[in-house]
């Protein structure tokens, strides 16, 4: 009943939806991640990284799919704006066009210094190789190819958690009643876009145990819009609304999505590329205001300004009033009375700028922003909070480089706050030859250092205590032979939560693909990690005694592309963690299939796994609907279905369904929070529509 209810109450969305079928339209597209982002995005959540919301990029990505970047016509910031591609690759991909003329297909980036086949792979749906098209009028360029799109999607479980249940059951069940809203997530888009820039959007997002139209909640618990612009004469880039604003190598200022610790060294040099829309539905990690980029010759302005109502966090210590403080790591989840008191308690109002340089083989850019709570951020009770950021204001100063050689490219940042703290990121790349790439990257963070926007490389999740020094190589020894190995040594100044002491670790992995004939690959990886963590005492404890913990993972990949339409891709893994004399053990087999004719295409995942301890969890990437990705957690001892079907009825409408079922081999024995499952399986089922309307 539930689920009848929420599509009846969203019943308007869908009647907007049929009746724009009267609308000329063209074929909607189809998610174009290829194995390498792929193994990005699950590494990031191996490393338990907090800021990995990857849905825009995904967005991003989309977009460039279906207005490809004429690489015969480009810009160097226009050849910048593909996420994909290092700013030190832009430049040369610019500047060989520029001495050598028109390219003619993909197969001619091979001629250009620092493109190897992995990185022509990882961008070459992003590219358009026709003749450069005559030039056109300022507007007719700029509003060329118009089209709109819709989105709808809900996502319902079809198994009860504990906080769902109905008050009645509150005797067996104490977390009965805990959520007022449905368990349903649902998700509606609009977006305007034109092949000349134009791009405008509006998001709204009910997030499950939100109420919808009822109680609390006059309609979505969350709204996005943005309109942006680019290559309007001297205004490069205009972004009204919702937006990011990432800069060099984001030490001081980058609120979109970031690869932390890539294992691809192509993906070292981050490409910061200036302002950009927001379309994803993180609700408190983006700027809300506008911002401009003006160039004048080789100088490039940027000024941008933001305020923005962010989750805040109750203050305990307060009994006259409740106040609430920035939240430290919200979840943009309104669901209890408290969450909703907290929800929008505190504003972040933030301005700041940028001034670049670029001629040649240099760019040098200087990044400098303000940040001011209206409510102050508390100095933390426990020892290894004692230099985190605290305080109401704060001011942050960046200079960082880009050189760029035939063969070798050099980069960095360096930042600056208030209170002279100081940290460094800079790195270098070198392509000996178009079968090798060389990668290092050393960077030191203060313990003090705090940059409230920023998101560089780290094994942190704060670009605070850290010093460390990365290695990487890619290496085409064989012709269909691919080695890719990175190491890592870094150290922690002052402690750092669950480790009371200053501490060191390690991380070494590689990986190797093998092209076995032209419809089947191999490939092998191997990761290990070690870390200093406190022991623990007893269960939900942990003592001051800090042990050594190492962790080992290697997994097998076959795919096999049967034919034009269907691929096979068959993965094993095993995971070990050895702690304070403790040895536990994870294992997973899983078989994908992705078929497609006509209008239909079916992509489905079985998963047998047996990981009982959350160290030894296993992330694996999984079908889903567009601008979804899924690669969750896997532990426990169980099995895992998912399947999703696509169908085309016409060209201008898309459908998608999803099921999801894991099913585990232990019932709960007890019931410990609101999200507990009151069953050994969790299964939901996910619809998704899109209208293209031109």
């Amino acid at each position: 009943m539930a689920l009848l209810k929420t599509v009846i109450q969203t019943g308007w969305v869908l009647v907007l939806l049929a009746g724009a079928t009267v609308v000329n339209a063209q074929k909607p597209d189809t998610t174009r991640f290829n194995d390498g982002v792929q193994t990005q995005l699950e590494e990031a959540g191996y490393r338990d990284d907090e800021s990995a919301d990857p849905t825009d990029l995904i967005e991003e990505l989309e977009y460039l799919s279906r207005h490809r970047i004429n690489v015969n016509s480009a810009t160097l910031d226009e050849l910048s704006a593909i996420p994909l591609l290092s700013r030190d690759q832009a430049i040369r991909l610019s500047a060989y066009v520029a001495t050598f003329g028109s390219m003619l297909s993909p197969w001619e980036l091979m001629a250009v210094d620092g493109f190897d086949s992995l990185t022509i792979a990882r961008v070459e749906p992003y590219l358009d190789f026709s003749a450069a098209a005559a030039k056109t009028g300022f507007f007719k360029r700029l509003l060329a190819r118009p089209s709109n799109r819709v989105l709808f999607r809900i996502q319902h479980p079809l198994t009860e958690q504990a906080g769902y249940a109905p008050l009645s059951d509150s005797a067996a069940n104490r977390y009965a009643g805990t959520y007022q809203g449905t368990a349903d997530r649902i998700l509606m888009k609009y977006s305007f876009e034109t092949k000349g820039g134009v791009r405008a959007g509006i998001t709204a997002e009910k997030d499950p145990g939100e109420e919808f139209f009822q109680g609390s909640q006059s309609g979505f618990d969350f709204y996005s819009a943005h309109v942006f612009a680019k290559n309007m004469g001297a205004v490069k880039q205009l972004a009204l609304g919702d937006f990011h604003a990432n800069f060099g190598q984001g030490l001081t200022l980058w609120t979109g999505f970031g690869f932390g610790k890539p294992s691809d060294p192509m993906l070292l040099n981050r490409n910061g590329q200036g302002l950009r829309p927001s379309t994803g539905t993180d609700e408190n990690r983006f700027l809300r205001g506008g911002g401009i980029a003006v160039a004048l010759g080789n100088l490039r302005i940027t000024a941008w300004g933001s305020s923005l109502a962010i989750d805040g966090t109750a203050d305990e210590s307060d009994t006259t009033e409740t106040r609430f403080t920035p939240s430290e790591s919200p979840t943009g989840l309104h669901r209890t009375p408290r969450e909703l008191a907290s929800k929008d308690a505190v504003t972040l109002d933030a301005f700041g700028g940028r001034i670049s340089w670029q001629k040649g083989i240099l760019q040098a850019g200087v990044t400098g922003y303000s940040t001011r709570y209206s409510s102050p951020i508390p100095s933390g009770d426990a020892l290894y909070q004692k230099y985190y950021f605290s305080g109401d204001q704060s001011l942050n100063l960046g200079l960082d480089y880009q050189i760029t050689l035939r063969r070798l490219s050099l980069f960095g940042e360096a930042g600056i706050n208030k209170d002279g703290k100081a940290g460094v990121v800079t790195g270098l790349r070198w392509d000996p030859d178009i079968r090798t790439t060389l990668a290092l990257l050393y960077r030191n963070y203060d313990k003090a250092f705090s940059s409230p926007l920023g998101s560089a490389f780290g094994e942190n999740s704060r670009n605070a205590n850290e010093q460390g020094l990365y290695a990487a190589f890619s290496l085409i020894p064989l012709h269909k032979l691919t080695l890719t190995a990175w190491s890592d040594f870094f150290r922690f100044p002052w402690l750092r939560y669950r480790v009371d002491r200053p501490s060191t670790g390690e991380e070494f992995g590689v990986r190797g693909e093998y092209e076995l004939t032209r419809e089947t690959r191999l490939q092998l990886r191997y990761r290990f990690e070690h870390k200093e963590l406190n022991a623990t005492a007893e269960a939900g404890e942990y003592s001051h005694l800090v042990g050594d913990r190492y962790r080992h993972s290697l997994r097998g990949t076959v795919k096999v592309d049967v034919t034009g339409g269907l691929r096979l891709t068959t993965l094993a893994e095993w995971s070990r963690v050895d702690f304070m004399e403790t040895t536990a053990d994870g294992y997973l087999l899983a078989q994908q299939v992705r078929a497609a004719w006509g209008r239909w295409s079916l992509s489905g995942a079985f998963m047998l796994f047996s990981a009982n301890n959350w160290d030894t969890r296993i992330y694996v990437y999984e079908p889903d609907v567009l601008y979804a990705f899924t690669a969750p957690a896997v532990y426990g001892e169980g099995t895992r279905l998912v399947m999703v079907a696509k169908y085309e009825p016409s060209r201008w409408v898309a459908l998608w369904l999803r099921y999801a079922v894991s099913r585990f081999d232990k019932s709960p024995t007890s019931i410990t929070s609101a999200d507990d499952y009151l069953d050994d399986a969790r299964e939901e089922i996910k619809l998704q529509v899109i209208v293209k309307l031109r």
